[in-house]
């Protein structure tokens, strides 16, 4: 019987050492494919954020090109503006000129009348 318990723990110790290595194995099986994955997790998510970043990078051009515009257009709004302003103010004292050249020669005519009458 103690030919058998040394068979027995011998079995037991060799089932022991297997299951070990089989578990080992499995592990080391797994871990190699939880790398896997987080590797190819890895690419897609730095694909991803390079597509984040040029799809970033084209809406800034577009929002900076249709500043860029409006700007041009606003620029363009005010000079007419203000060309329109200074031809009306022009007109204005053009006439208020006239007013006052008018005036004055209805003065200057109404002295010459009554220094002729004298």
């Amino acid at each position: 019987t103690a030919g058998k318990m040394n068979e027995m723990d011998a079995l037991r110790e060799d089932l022991e050492r297997k299951s070990k290595e089989a578990l080992e194995a499995a592990l080391s099986i797994k871990t190699a494919e939880a790398d896997s994955m987080l590797s190819d997790m890895k690419e897609e998510h730095a694909a991803e954020m390079r597509s984040v970043r040029e799809r970033h990078a084209r809406a800034m051009l577009m929002v900076e090109t249709e500043l860029a515009e409006t700007k041009a257009v606003l620029q363009e709004e005010h000079a007419k503006d203000k060309a329109d302003a200074l031809d009306s103010l022009k007109d204005f004292m053009a006439a208020a000129l006239a007013e006052k050249v008018a005036a004055v020669e209805a003065t200057c005519e109404s002295a010459k009348v009554k220094a002729l009458e004298q």
